[in-house]
């Protein structure tokens, strides 16, 4: 039910999200999604799609909020749910 909420009504999610604490948001986000999966998407300038990075096995990355590529190719992974980034190679 949750989930439906949070998908179906982006106004009322956006004022919960605002509402809950970072602990809050995080238990709230472990119990819809599967910790396991993550992914990130690469896209061109257009917005098209070049290229999707998958984790499969939670072990990289949890809750990703952003990939930055580095100068030397390899790629910066941000999340809000640690005190640390992952860095990984293309």
């Amino acid at each position: 039910m949750i989930k439906s909420i949070f998908f179906n009504f982006p106004l009322l999610r956006k004022s919960i999200s605002g509402l809950l604490s970072v602990h809050a948001l995080d238990t709230l986000y472990q119990a819809m999604y599967d910790e396991s999966h993550c992914f990130l998407v690469e896209l061109n300038d257009f917005g098209e799609v070049v290229n999707v990075m998958q984790g499969t096995d939670g072990k990289l990355a949890y809750a990703i909020a952003s990939g930055i590529e580095l100068s030397d190719g390899r790629i910066a992974l941000g999340t809000w749910a640690a005190d640390h980034m992952a860095i990984i190679d293309r």
